[in-house]
Formats: structure tokens, sequence, C-alpha cells
């Protein structure tokens, strides 16, 4: 007799948590299906850079769905190049290495910035160079995203801007240079 009531106790719970899981999985897909309907609703803002990239870039951003385009600009945000870096690295001569052109970065640092003309034209062309380099990340960036985002994928968490450490410091480094030459010359 008692192992009968103690048998009845095992499949009670086995038959609740059946029930259970069907529910839950019910819930589960009445929860997707909202998240669906929601990113079909869902509006959002391409990254500001987005209006001057190229025809084929922004072909691509056309075709991508508003989770999509979540996940196009996390992504951009993350890889892109600062304008403002590349000037105070220009000022330094390491500017083509942090817009990964690391042969003519080592050309450059052979050569003096081309005697001093290179250093020159890149203080000038700073801000194109870094576009371009952009756009390049941007067209990398969409075609991944594109092909390997799902378009009904719930949009990723944004974590707020990345550590500027790195920036801060070449700009402390590229002042207290400029300081040291001007002290030079007023001497």
């Amino acid at each position: 007799m008692p192992k009968t009531k103690w048998h009845l106790r095992l499949q009670k719970p086995a038959a609740i948590s059946t029930v259970g899981y069907k529910r839950d999985q019910e819930i589960q897909e009445l929860t997707s299906e909202g998240r669906r309907c929601a990113m079909a609703q869902m509006q959002v803002e391409l990254h500001p850079d987005a209006k001057g990239f190229g025809p084929e870039v922004q072909a691509i951003l056309q075709q991508l769905s508003p989770s999509q385009i979540a996940y196009f600009n996390a992504l951009y945000e993350k890889r892109r190049k600062e304008p403002f870096a590349t000037f105070y690295l220009s000022l330094l001569g390491f500017d083509r290495f942090y817009l990964q052109q690391h042969a003519l970065g080592f050309l450059k640092l052979l050569t003096g910035g081309g005697f001093g003309l290179w250093w020159l034209a890149d203080i000038g062309t700073f801000q194109e160079r870094t576009r371009a380099v952009n756009e390049q990340i941007a067209l990398e960036v969409a075609r991944q995203v594109k092909d390997l985002v799902d378009p009904n994928a719930p949009p990723p968490v944004m974590t707020g801007r990345k550590d500027n450490l790195l920036l801060a410091v070449l700009a402390a480094v590229a002042f207290f240079l400029l300081a040291f030459a001007v002290a030079l010359m007023v001497r």
C-alpha cells in the first residue's frame, strides 16, 4: 500500500509540470508574436553618419528592418573612427595606423612624414580620410547585419558610448607636444 501512494505522488507532479510546460510554451509563442508585431511597428533612426554614405551603402540600409537597423547602429558605433582622434594622431604621425593603413603608416614613419609634406597633407585631409574609412566600415557592417541578423530579432542592448580614455590621453599628449614646440619657438 505505501508503494502505491508514493507512486501516485510521483505521477501528479509529472502531469502538472507537463501542463505548466505547455502553458509556458504558449506564453513564449505569444510574446514572440508580440515582439514581431512590435518590431514591425518600431521606428529606428539610422546613425547620423549614414546620410553621407554612398549609394552602395544606402541601398543595403534601405533593405534592413528596424531591428537590423538597431544592430547596424550598435555595431557601426563600435567600429567607426573618430575624426577628432584622426586629427590628433596625424599631429603625431600615427593617423595611418589608426585608419588601418599600416603599410602607409610605416612608410610615413620611415620617411619622416614624407619629409614634412605628407604630414601637412594628412593634417589637411583628416576629415575626408576618416569619412572614407567610416564608409567602408559601414558597408562591411551593413552586409554582415543583412546576412546574419534575423529581421525579427529583438533589438540589441545599448550600453552607451564607448570609453574615450585613449582619446583623452592622445589629446593630452598632443597638447603637451604643442606647448613644448611653442615654448621652444619663444626662446
